[in-house]
């Protein structure tokens, strides 16, 4: 008899052993399910993060551009945007620089000068530490 339930507890214990060892098999498979759906997750949410980073990212203005480009020496620089596009002060109509040369702009220098596609042209202009921005129309009048 004792025996018996020497064999009965044997079996017992052998049972619980296998059956606890199917379940911690269980437990660590769950965990590397769980583990890889997590850095799936991260991974696709790292790179529309990425992708969200570069659309939004705000582009330079032409005038940024071109300025850039001259203080690190470029010789010239030939910007277009939708509206305008650059042109030298000595590209620029006749009249507008005898606008230019008349005593509403003594002292200023053209700095910058872009021609609109309605023929107009956007003047920067400076004077010491002073910049502005004037608009004329191919005869040099003065607009707005």
């Amino acid at each position: 008899m004792h025996l018996f339930f020497r064999v009965i507890i044997g079996t017992s214990l052998a049972i619980i052993s296998a059956f606890n060892t199917v379940i911690i098999f269980k437990i660590i498979f769950m965990k590397k399910v769980i583990l890889s759906a997590f850095a799936l997750i991260s991974c696709v949410g790292a790179s529309y993060a990425q992708t969200a980073a570069v659309v939004a990212a705000p582009q330079p203005s032409a005038q940024a551009v071109a300025s850039a480009a001259a203080q690190h020496g470029a010789a010239e620089v030939s910007t277009a945007t939708d509206d305008k596009t650059k042109v030298e002060a000595t590209a620029l109509p006749d009249a507008v620089k005898a606008s230019l040369a008349g005593d509403d702009y003594k002292g200023w220098t053209v700095s910058n000068a872009w021609q609109a596609k309605d023929g107009s042209y956007v003047i920067e202009l400076k004077k010491e530490n002073e910049t502005t921005t004037i608009k004329m129309d191919k005869g040099g009048k003065k607009i707005g």
